[in-house]
């Protein structure tokens, strides 16, 4: 299986559409219309958002969207053309994260965190923040997210 450009990412236009082609030719090409929306004669656009992982493997996806051919379609239907697209999402991987060098990236990271002691006497509370700063020698890679979307269409 080809690891597929983070087309997302690409800042030139051309690479980033082209990028997206291949990306789009690769889904078609392994997606199926399921048995059930075609016996319902169902079609329309699903949206899936993608949680992709600095590895390059999909961590998460939701349905985030439908647009559909018809206003009450069966849910038995509905859910084949979902799972489908989720079959060949998990399938999917990406180049790993290349991160990208600045400045700020090199810099220790703080976190402050608020804890509350509640003190018996008198009723008092009181307010402590702590922080607390780590070497952070490198870039940190980040998940990505990317919403994609298929248009079945009934045949």
């Amino acid at each position: 299986m080809p690891l597929l450009t983070r087309f997302w990412q690409l800042t030139d236009s051309t690479e980033r559409t082209d990028a997206a082609d291949v990306f789009t030719q690769y889904v078609e090409h392994f997606i199926s219309y399921p048995a059930l929306a075609r016996q319902a004669g169902l079609g329309g656009a699903i949206y899936a958002r993608l949680t992709v992982q600095p590895d390059g493997r999909v961590g998460s996806i939701s349905i985030t969207r439908r647009d559909l051919s018809t206003a009450s379609p069966p849910i038995k239907a509905v859910m084949a053309l979902d799972a489908e697209l989720q079959r060949v999402a998990w399938q999917l991987r990406f180049k790993p994260a290349v991160p990208s060098i600045d400045s700020t990236s090199l810099r220790p990271i703080a976190r402050a965190d608020t804890v509350t002691n509640i003190v018996a006497e008198g009723d008092s509370t009181e307010t402590v923040t702590v922080i607390q700063v780590e070497d952070h020698d490198g870039p940190t890679f980040l998940a990505d997210t990317v919403t994609i979307s298929y248009r079945f269409v009934p045949q």
